[in-house]
């Protein structure tokens, strides 16, 4: 169960970096504010996939459904989360220590 843990906190701390590195590149070239993250062109669509990957995973994590405003809401919230943020996260939810 342990190694489990580990493995769902590794997926959401690599989506969390890929989601980071993407608004970084968007403000680099120009996007707008440090709070905003990319909606149109690849940029927007890559940042979509990573939000749709993390979506995907959290489902059975949470038992939540897939598409529905708490799913969006905590797909959003791990998307801008520390990895502080995230293993508590993965406490909370998995019921171990991670």
């Amino acid at each position: 169960m342990k190694e489990q843990t580990y493995n769902e906190q590794a997926f959401l701390e690599n989506a969390n970096e890929a989601a980071s590195k993407i608004r970084e590149i968007y403000h680099i070239f120009g996007g707008y504010g440090d709070t905003s993250s990319p909606e149109d062109g690849l940029l927007g669509k890559v940042y979509n996939c990573v939000a749709e990957m993390i979506s995907i995973y959290l489902e059975p994590i949470t038992g939540k459904e897939l598409h529905s405003d708490e799913i969006n809401d905590l797909t959003c919230e791990i998307m801008r989360m520390d990895k502080v943020g995230i293993g508590d996260f993965i406490k909370k939810y998995c019921k171990v220590s991670a």
